[in-house]
């Protein structure tokens, strides 16, 4: 049986940290970005702070939608590889912030992607 094991909170951390360092972007900035996207999740700048020093001990909801923001896994590298439909449900959870406007938006975007697919495949 495969067990999914997770990856110690200290390197999830680190991770986070160099993810928003390469982005300019703050604690404070990452915790209004993922509150404007997420509306009725509130991710304070001092819950960013504990996870990026490792400062948690369970993956409650907030960590796992800041960690899925940033597109950092949870699990060991060698223990899960996301299916196809999972990497799509956590993209769309992403970029969607709840809304119809949003989710007109994001199927758009998505038609706009497939509309880009076929193309490339009839050249």
């Amino acid at each position: 049986m495969n067990r999914i094991m997770r990856r110690a909170p200290s390197e999830i951390g680190r991770e986070l940290g160099t993810w928003m360092r390469e982005r300019g972007l703050t604690e404070r900035g990452l915790s209004e970005e993922i509150s404007d996207l997420k509306q009725g999740l509130s991710v304070s700048q001092s819950w960013v702070s504990r996870i990026i020093n490792g400062e948690f001990k369970r993956f409650s909801k907030k960590v796992e939608f800041v960690l899925l923001h940033a597109g950092i896994r949870i699990e060991s590298d060698n223990s899960h590889t996301p299916s196809g439909e999972e990497i799509i449900a956590r993209a769309i959870e992403a970029a969607w912030d709840g809304s119809l406007d949003g989710a007109q938006a994001v199927a758009l975007i998505l038609r706009g992607a497939a509309d880009l697919r076929r193309s490339a495949k009839e050249s």
